[in-house]
């Protein structure tokens, strides 16, 4: 695993500078053996940051009441431009949604998205 060399954090925009290592990301698509070492990695990852060993501001059930929220948003404003399957399940996917900041609640250091990185 690289070492975190520098981090910036403004406004939300957050930048990461980490060692460069002899590795390569995973394909695109991913593939069966990347896949499981991603998985392998979250379950490593899991165990030794949980408990978080970084002081948060927000949580990610926090994080998700304002971010993890399109359906809610749909439904409260009468959105009339989705398609025939979402309309008429509009109520159920803004239900649905609304439950996920209970169930991300804990204490281990979370990353929301493990989507292969953007390298520069």
């Amino acid at each position: 695993m690289p070492t975190l060399l520098w981090s910036y954090d403004e406004e939300g925009w957050v930048a990461l500078c980490f060692e460069d290592i002899d590795a390569r990301h995973p394909h695109e698509p991913w593939t069966e053996h990347d896949l499981a070492l991603v998985v392998r990695t979250l379950k490593e990852m899991a165990v030794v940051l949980t408990p978080s060993p970084f002081p948060t501001e927000e949580t990610v059930g926090e994080w998700f009441e304002h971010t993890i929220n399109g359906w809610q948003l749909a439904l409260g404003r009468g959105e009339d431009r989705l398609d025939a399957w979402c309309t008429k399940n509009l109520s159920a996917l803004a239900e649905l949604e609304a439950e996920a900041p209970l169930l991300v609640e804990g204490d281990s250091l979370l990353h929301c998205d493990v989507s292969a990185p953007t390298t520069c």
